[in-house]
């Protein structure tokens, strides 16, 4: 999904026609797709704060808006910040 750090699902059971997918946990953070949680993601929701966002994302196209609530604020940065470092597959 945009915006979180890509996951790799392993050990799928796979019963007839029923697929079982273990929990995944979403993290979310990732801004500018390149599959790293960085300080340059923390630095572009910093460079929108306090701003109203359509789409969740800014001019340049990045996902800035965390949570989806149309406002850029401390909750898009703590979002980010809580998994710094965080990285997956790049999609």
């Amino acid at each position: 999904m945009d915006g979180f750090v890509p996951v790799e699902l392993e050990n799928l059971l796979i019963d007839g026609q029923t697929t079982f997918f273990p929990p995944v946990e979403l993290r979310a953070g990732l801004v500018d797709g390149d599959g790293v949680v960085s300080i340059r993601d923390i630095s572009a929701v910093a460079a929108s704060f306090d701003q109203d966002i359509s789409g969740r994302v800014d001019g340049q196209g990045r996902i800035v808006d965390m949570n989806g609530d149309g406002r850029v604020d401390i909750l898009d940065i703590s979002a980010v910040a809580s998994n710094f470092g965080q990285s997956g597959l790049v999609s």
